[in-house]
């Protein structure tokens, strides 16, 4: 039978590899006659649901390998490999493993698994044969065939006894790696040479190995909400003598959902004023002398347990708690005559909070999955000044969503070519999204249209290249050592490219760096203190060339205009404070030698 485009088509899309390796004919090429025939798999029983909405299917695990050079498959016994994988993943994974997908492309085979949750170290076997609890002899044999009887009874609260496998690994992330071993001859750093004579597929993994315990630590240190508890009974507390009543407070940003990858995010906290009190709603000037008394009475309500910074000229107030950034903003329907765009943010700030509270509660991985990405786009100097939270967020959502695991989630991510612009819409029951090349992202809300911009097509095409290069050293390197440890490619990914950099600064010695000649902390900006970056990009910007702001500390210059080099640097020297430079082979008036 002749292929189908349509379904070509589809499982390209999805970033499925191969072709399938057991026929899916298709009678009428429609749509609906090819979700229907996929769903035959569990591996695509979201299919439809995934293409109504817009985004990918997703999968956990992408395992590349060939069969031994003994023994050869043909077309004939494609349907007994398949039935050899799917009785196998079963008895390693057990409960873990969800569904998987078989594909061939020239002379490797794909293996596309879905797991419903990270495999853990603890491998929990059959039920024990005991008096009060009947067992299954041949599955427990089974058990300690694949365990080498390395094996042990535990006991659960339910008070159910269980055959359990520990896995001896330190990192959580090889557990995978361990159990695909009990299969294939997985590639390793360097490669373990494997044996031909065990019959052994020879494979390797696809899928990135994520550092889980280091990105853990960092992830909880970034949203562990320990500062809420505090608002919360600040605000309890002067609610009794406050000014004007306080109907409800409601929490807005990457912070309150979980999603923040650096300190500096800030929290905006609407404070909703509730009837009873006369407001100067015809008079624009007394309106704003209002909100401003407000935010003088809260910062002085809030000093005892909050940090005052102050009122900002958008008249809201700055304060900080146990080392989180909060703004709160009084929400007074009476004011909105004369500030609609305050009300207009307003609305799509909280119900684009309520559209990703409502997506992460079905994925829990999902927040830690944003924030990951939006830590690898701020080690290349790309996250937050290019592109904002939200527009990572929403890209995530286009292609990671559905990933039941981050290492999946991740590859999902990487492995996508953006297009330069989307549509989401967010009303209840819709959560759509749908590539438009507009050049920023359109969200549709309850209450309206929202745009948030993206970058420049040049930076945006920089954030394609970044997930691109990520990919090709996740695929490339082994992410796993022939001693079951996490290899070096996991970090390789979050190291900036310099190909197109003119120079680079950094506040601490590196190699390649030398000390700025008659160097002094009280010229320009100060080295003992965090510099504005906002301030040194504007400037640097109107200059012509592009500053890149690294989690390392380390910013990197892109220069279009080399005549201007000379000028560039110093403004850039004065401006940031940094000791350190490299010329990346460029020479400057005033540099004797040549920096390599």
């Amino acid at each position: 039978m002749k292929p189908s485009l349509l379904l070509e088509k589809l499982l390209r899309k999805h970033k499925l590899v191969g072709s399938p390796l057991r026929e899916i004919a298709i009678e009428n090429e429609t749509n609906e006659n090819v979700y229907a025939k996929l769903k035959e798999n569990p591996f695509f029983k979201d299919i439809e649901e995934c293409e109504a909405k817009g985004i990918y299917l997703c999968y956990d695990e992408l395992v590349e390998y060939s069969m031994p050079t003994s023994q050869n498959i043909d077309a004939t016994s494609h349907e007994e490999e398949i039935k050899y994988m799917g009785r196998e993943l079963k008895a390693i994974f057990r409960d873990v493993l969800n569904s998987f997908y078989l594909a061939k492309k020239d002379d490797k085979y794909y293996l596309h698994i879905k797991y419903n949750e990270d495999p853990s170290s603890l491998v929990i076997g059959p039920p024990a044969i005991t008096k009060k609890q009947p067992g299954n002899s041949e599955e427990i044999e089974r058990f300690r065939e694949i365990w080498n009887n390395k094996v042990e009874y535990r006991k659960f609260q339910n008070g159910e006894i269980r055959l359990c496998s520990s896995l001896n690994t330190t990192a959580q992330d090889t557990v995978r790696h361990k159990m695909l071993s009990m299969i294939f001859h997985i590639k390793t750093l360097p490669e373990n040479p494997a044996k031909a004579e065990d019959g052994k597929r020879r494979g390797r993994i696809l899928t990135p190995t994520v550092a889980l315990d280091s990105v853990t630590i960092k992830y909880i240190e970034l949203n562990k909400k320990k500062s809420h508890d505090s608002i919360i009974k600040s605000l309890d507390i002067i609610r009794e003598s406050f000014p004007v009543s306080l109907l409800d407070s409601i929490y807005t940003g990457s912070y309150n959902r979980g999603t923040r990858a650096i300190a500096e995010d800030r929290s905006q906290i609407y404070l909703r004023v509730g009837r009873g009190h006369l407001w100067p709603e015809k008079d624009e000037c007394l309106s704003d002398a209002s909100i401003t008394a407000l935010n003088g009475i809260l910062g002085k309500a809030l000093e005892r347990r909050n940090k005052i910074e102050g009122i900002t000229p958008d008249n809201t107030l700055f304060s900080s708690v146990f080392g989180e950034n909060f703004e709160f903003i009084f929400d007074v329907p009476m004011e909105m005559v004369w500030h609609q765009d305050k009300y207009y943010l307003m609305n799509f700030r909280i119900q684009y909070e309520r559209f990703f509270m409502e997506i992460a509660l079905a994925q829990k991985v999902f927040p830690k999955l944003c924030a990951l990405v939006k830590t690898l786009l701020h080690a290349h100097g790309i996250y937050p000044h290019y592109i904002g939270s939200k527009a990572v967020e929403i890209l995530c959502y286009r292609t990671g969503y559905r990933a039941n695991t981050l290492a999946g989630g991740l590859r999902a991510v990487l492995s996508t070519q953006y297009s330069y612009g989307y549509t989401l819409d967010i009303r209840p029951g819709k959560n759509k999204i749908r590539a438009k090349s507009t050049g920023n992202i359109e969200v549709t809300h309850r209450d309206g249209v929202y745009t948030i911009n993206l970058p420049n097509e040049r930076m945006f095409n920089k954030i394609n290249q970044v997930f691109k290069k990520a990919l090709l050293i996740m695929e490339s390197i082994p992410g796993v050592t022939n001693t079951h440890e996490i290899s070096s490619s996991f970090k390789e990914m979050f190291i900036p490219s310099v190909q197109d950099i003119s120079f680079s600064l950094s506040p601490t010695q590196m190699k390649g760096y030398e000390e700025v000649s008659h160097y002094s902390s009280a010229l320009g900006g100060s080295s003992n203190k965090a510099a504005d970056e906002v301030h040194i990009s504007k400037i640097l910007h109107s200059m012509g060339c592009i500053p890149y702001f690294c989690r390392s500390g380390v910013i990197h210059v892109s220069v279009d205009e080399m005549d201007s080099l000379d000028m560039i640097v110093g403004a850039s020297l004065l401006l940031t404070g940094m000791r350190y430079i490299n010329l990346r082979g460029h020479q400057i008036q005033g540099c004797k030698e040549r920096v390599e």
